[in-house]
């Protein structure tokens, strides 16, 4: 009887995220926005938590800060008052 021995080579890549992984687009707020300080630091918060960014979702409101998921490169769902919350819980 011949032992049959069996080797699974799964070739995985160690990925590193840095921020610029999660950036996408030119911010378009008013120079001086507090908003911009807000997304360089969600983005390198992302990176120093190795968030895969297509396993990483950003849900936005109204107003000029709802243009955030724009500007991330995850998924992003922007929603009307009332109904951001709903959408995330199913």
């Amino acid at each position: 009887m011949s032992s049959l021995i069996s080797e699974v080579h799964l070739d995985l890549e160690d990925k590193h995220f840095e921020a610029c992984d999660y950036q996408k687009g030119q911010a378009r707020w008013c120079p001086g926005c507090g908003d911009h300080a807000v997304l360089a630091a969600v983005q390198k918060l992302c990176a120093e938590e190795q968030l895969p960014p297509e396993k990483t979702v950003f849900v936005s409101g109204i107003g000029c800060s709802s243009r955030f998921p724009h500007y991330m490169d995850t998924t992003g769902f922007m929603a009307c008052t009332g109904g951001l919350s709903r959408w995330p819980a199913g």
